[in-house]
């Protein structure tokens, strides 16, 4: 179920205006209050990465479309922008800190990345034709993996 989407300018500004809506939704589905702070803060990281990253390119209109459902005893954020997929090094580096628990041997661009698999049960980056794929879940109640 949809229950929120919107488009925001490519501009750090409107990241306020993103995690202001995740806290309402917050507000109107209770049963993840517990959760909304780790959706925001992961979602403030990845709009960060988006804008300081992802655009580089001249792009006509950039922006960033984030649609946010409920489905499954989960949250998922489905971010969506034209632009260029972050590095996957750097992706990787990000991905794959928690295995050395040493958040001091990434550089500054990997840790959003560390922050954003920490905070969220699932999360998936791709390449659709002309747009990046942003889509991050977390789980309401704790996951039976």
């Amino acid at each position: 179920m949809l229950l929120k989407s919107f488009f925001i300018n490519s501009e750090y500004k409107d990241i306020k205006y993103c995690r202001e809506e995740i806290k309402k939704i917050s507000k109107k589905y209770d049963f993840f209050e517990e959760f909304h702070s780790y959706i925001e803060l992961a979602l403030g990281e990845a709009l960060t990465n988006v804008i300081k990253h992802g655009q580089k390119k001249l792009i006509e209109k950039p922006g960033i479309n984030i649609n946010v459902f409920l489905e499954n005893n989960s949250i998922l954020l489905d971010i969506s922008f034209e632009g260029e997929i972050i590095d996957e090094n750097i992706l990787n580096k990000g991905k794959h800190l928690n295995d050395s628990l040493n958040i001091n041997t990434l550089s500054e661009s990997g840790r959003g990345i560390f922050l954003i698999h920490t905070l969220m049960d699932e999360v998936e980056y791709y390449q659709e034709n002309d747009l990046v794929k942003i889509k991050m879940k977390k789980f309401l109640k704790k996951n039976e993996k």
